[in-house]
């Protein structure tokens, strides 16, 4: 599906349940959609954290402080 609110959570629950691969691939395609969503971001960061796939989590990483930034300037 292309509903990103459906993958972030499918990713949420893979995550909860261990399924750590599962769970950055469906939190990838949710980010797909919907890039700025700081929450599924912010999810899928410690998944790739929980992964160890260091070069992966510290772009994301500097996508949230840039959300972050960004938001704090708009305001």
């Amino acid at each position: 599906p292309k509903d990103a609110v459906a993958l972030s959570e499918r990713g949420s629950i893979a995550f909860q349940l261990g399924e750590l691969e599962s769970a950055a691939d469906f939190l990838k395609r949710s980010l797909a959609v919907r890039p700025h969503d700081r929450p599924t971001l912010y999810s899928y960061f410690q998944t790739l954290t929980s992964l160890k796939r260091v070069a992966e989590a510290a772009d994301a990483e500097k996508q949230l402080a840039q959300l972050d930034a960004d938001r704090t300037r708009l305001k």
